[in-house]
């Protein structure tokens, strides 16, 4: 009997000093080698018609939680795409629009860069960035890096072949730099502080790269429908207090639901009308009044947001 105690307490004692001698191992690795938090990315919600790419080439529909890669391809049709990146950076996709998304490093020095090929993202980082730490978002003609912050990005190419990225910054402040098409980024950069705007243009006929103007306020009332929701879920989800806010938010959002009136003519002519919610694009109708000529009107930027009067110029 006491010799079964006995070797009951022996290997009581050894399972002690196995865990000590273990919680030591893990304490000095930790010191000599820091702590490791990987990346993790994942689909946050998904909703829609979507798509992603991986770079073997490989495709697959997405669905909410769903690991992704880095390097992915991810496009969005129509719907809602969401992507959380770690457990503070977040990526909200606008319909029509496609990225490729790279994230790299640990929670200490990490490295998400957002690819913007077409479309509209918002970007939220909930929490300021490592000083080893990046967050760029990219377009063929601008950069924008940010530390901590919520903000969108769209880039368009027009019909008349004009590229354009407009930046839209909802909290904090960000960087811009211009981007020309051999790759250069220019020192010179333009700071976009909370509530303001910028407007960056590349005319490759004429060689030109450059600010439309210095940072303007946001017209909040030109707003997209989606980009009105996708923010208040960033508010809702967040805490956050944005340059909008939710009860201006959902005004706009009222306001999205009234239709305005579009009147196509020649002169004074009626050629065509249409119905257009407010935010929407207007589409080009496909008959022309005469034979040559164009619509005084760019439909690719504008978004509706009263009754409009659109011009026929027949050429001379």
């Amino acid at each position: 009997m006491e010799e079964k105690k006995s070797r009951k307490k022996i290997i009581i004692i050894i399972a002690v000093i196995a865990a000590a001698v273990l919680a030591i191992s893990g304490f000095i690795l930790m010191k000599v080698l820091g702590p490791k938090s990987y990346r993790v990315l994942k689909v946050y919600k998904v909703e829609g018609t979507s798509l992603i790419k991986h770079a073997d080439g490989s495709e697959v529909t997405p669905y909410e939680n769903m690991l992704l890669q880095s390097g992915d391809t991810i496009k969005l049709d129509e719907g809602t795409f969401i992507i959380k990146a770690d457990e503070d950076k977040y990526i909200y996709l606008e319909n029509g629009t496609e990225i490729i998304l790279t994230a790299e490093g640990t929670s200490a020095d990490s490295r998400t860069i957002v690819e913007l090929k077409t479309g509209a993202v918002i970007n939220r980082v909930d929490r300021h960035l490592s000083e080893a730490s990046v967050y760029e978002v990219n377009t063929p003609n601008a950069t924008m890096s940010v530390r901590g912050t919520v903000v969108r990005m769209e880039y368009i190419v027009s019909a008349n072949g004009i590229a354009y990225t407009h930046t839209q910054v909802f909290e904090g402040v960000v960087d811009t730099a211009l981007v020309y098409p051999d790759g250069t980024i220019v020192d010179k950069g333009v700071n976009v502080a909370e509530g303001m705007g910028v407007l960056i243009y590349r005319d490759n006929d004429n060689d030109v790269t450059d600010y439309v103007s210095d940072p303007q306020p946001i017209d909040y009332a030109k707003l997209r429908l989606q980009t009105i929701d996708y923010l208040k879920l960033v508010i809702d989800e967040s805490r956050r207090k944005l340059s909008v806010s939710k009860e201006d938010l959902a005004k706009l959002r009222e306001m999205a639901d009234k239709t305005f009136t579009v009147t196509f003519k020649n002169g004074d002519t009626v050629f065509a009308t249409q119905s257009v919610k407010a935010g929407q694009k207007v589409k080009e109708p496909k008959l022309m009044p005469t034979a040559s000529g164009k619509w005084n009107f760019d439909f690719d930027k504008t978004i509706i947001t009263e009754d409009t009067e659109i011009q026929w110029e027949a050429e001379k």
